[in-house]
């Protein structure tokens, strides 16, 4: 089983009331092999704070991104889509699943394909759990953010539940 599915069924065996489970469950139910490579984003009306940013990923991009606005890893035109999208996770509810090309503060560039899905904070109040699978890594010119995201492609909503949204996620290469 990759980290991908292997988080995924996780995420699900997790006790919950609905079709979510609250982060604070999660949290206290870690999952060793997985939580190196998972960030936790707070859902907010103009930003997506960075939560959590597990030790495997600041190994690799050499950086945590603890309070970092995960939504100023696109350009402008692109983050309230960004925002949009990100909380059609929580407020469908669904999962996404998708591949994307990075570079971080430091220029370590990257591909990743994340799985996110919901988590519930309080009544109407969300984050999102992200796992990262991340390959083709090298390094080059750093980018001005601590991560900033060039490329998405194969997006597709995940079901956990509520069946998935109409709209598709977004078109291929959001980002740039």
């Amino acid at each position: 089983m990759d980290r991908l599915d292997a988080f995924f069924a996780h995420w699900r065996s997790i006790p919950r009331a609905g079709l979510i489970p609250a982060l604070s469950d999660y949290l206290d139910r870690p999952k060793p092999d997985i939580q190196p490579f998972s960030m936790i984003v707070d859902l907010g009306p103009h930003g997506m704070p960075v939560r959590l940013f597990g030790t495997g990923l600041t190994e690799l991009l050499g950086l945590d991104a603890t309070g970092f606005d995960y939504t100023q890893a696109v350009r402008p035109s692109r983050r309230a889509q960004v925002l949009e999208r990100d909380a059609m996770c929580a407020t469908h509810p669904c999962g996404l699943r998708v591949t994307l090309e990075a570079v971080s503060g430091n220029g370590r560039a990257y591909t990743t394909t994340v799985l996110m899905l919901p988590l519930l904070r309080g009544p109407g109040v969300y984050s999102l759990v992200r796992v990262s699978d991340i390959s083709n890594y090298q390094t080059g010119p750093a980018a001005a953010e601590p991560i900033h995201i060039s490329h998405y492609a194969d997006a597709q909503w995940v079901d956990i539940g509520a069946g998935v949204p109409a709209t598709p996620p977004w078109s291929e290469g959001l980002a740039d």
